[in-house]
């Protein structure tokens, strides 16, 4: 699921000091629990400490011990009190697109991950106050950073994003390996192989002369239907680019527009002919601007939120981390065996 839900973030020991992390608290109670960590004096409800508690357990590396996972989760707390109380201190709304999205993501994750959550403690309100949390963040960078904010990016450095990052073109795929009788993939001959290497390269040589990339498609496959041959327009980002081998991107960026090359891979080889996509008449930069502004602003938010949460400290009951801890890990543990699929997506 695009890694939602790894979102560590070190924050400073500035507003986080590991003694009073790991000294006791008096006695302070949500309902009937007692809670584990509070910020600035405000006890933060234990489901919310659940979540990131759960986050910081599954990012941990093999050597981190429990105090390491504290102080993770801690800070996430730390971070969520910050967000929140900057949108408020900003008198920031949700706009019905925020909204909108916000639920997009959300109803669909829960949908997939209930189970785990409703296992370690963590309730559908709890999980949408989160949810709301990230949107909140995201208005807070869009009115920082976006048209109008104080500190206003370049537009220029979006669109250069934007043009390392998204292509367009039309393909035709190759494949240096088969399907033999038992089902097994294997590799070609090389005379095989440099057959297809050589048929390839004068059907692009024919596109360049004036032929088009599906008759070449046709003629190369007379067996596939148009739906197999699949030459149609493809627009493609880096994060999406699963059905392609790796490096696919980097090498379409490196091919002049409106012309037929062949690009060999291992086990694959292509005819690629690459469009123009920056130009002002394409709809495809307005389409993407909203995530290049995203991607552009990852690090700049960061420092943000960092320096938003220098005002607070984090003070955790040791005693009840411990116990939180303790049965939280088995809980992930013992759904990460009956559901490891969906346990490898939640890091």
């Amino acid at each position: 699921m695009r890694s939602t839900f790894k979102r560590a973030i070190r924050l400073t020991a500035a507003f986080l000091v590991i003694t009073a992390l790991l000294s006791a608290l008096p006695a302070c109670a949500i309902g009937s629990e007692t809670a584990v960590v509070s910020v600035n004096g405000v006890a933060i409800d234990n489901e919310i400490f659940r979540y990131f508690l759960s986050e910081a357990y599954l990012s941990a590396d093999s050597r981190a011990d429990s105090e390491d996972i504290f102080t993770s989760a801690a800070e996430k707390c730390v971070k969520y009190v910050a967000v929140n109380s900057e949108f408020k201190n900003r008198g920031l709304i949700l706009t019905n697109v925020g909204k909108a999205l916000m639920n997009s993501e959300a109803t669909p994750l829960w949908n997939v991950y209930r189970d785990y959550y409703n296992e370690i403690g963590v309730s559908k309100t709890t999980f949408v106050k989160i949810k709301q949390s990230e949107a909140y963040a995201n208005a807070l960078r869009t009115d920082i950073f976006d048209t109008g904010g104080e500190k206003q990016i370049s537009e220029d450095l979006i669109k250069n994003y934007f043009a390392k990052n998204y292509v367009g073109f039309r393909a035709l795929a190759g494949y240096f390996t088969a399907i033999d009788d038992n089902g097994n993939t294997v590799r070609l001959s090389s005379d095989k192989i440099e057959e297809i290497k050589k048929n390839f390269t004068n059907a692009a040589n024919r596109i360049n002369a004036g032929s088009d990339i599906e008759e070449e498609a046709v003629l190369m496959y007379p067996a596939s239907s148009e739906a197999e041959l699949e030459t149609d327009f493809v627009f493609l980002s880096r994060k999406d680019d699963g059905n392609y081998p790796e490096g696919f991107i980097d090498a379409v960026l490196e091919l002049p527009y409106n012309k037929a090359e062949v690009l060999t891979f291992e086990d694959y080889i292509y005819i690629v002919i690459r469009s123009d996509i920056t130009g002002d008449s394409q709809p495809y930069y307005k389409e993407s601007r909203y995530d290049c502004f995203m991607a552009v602003t990852d690090s700049l938010m960061e420092s943000e939120i960092i320096s938003w949460a220098r005002s607070y400290k984090a003070s955790l009951n040791h005693e009840a981390a411990e116990k939180a801890l303790e049965k939280l890990s088995k809980k992930i543990d013992a759904f990460k065996e009956k559901s490891s699929e969906k346990a490898e997506a939640l890091k």
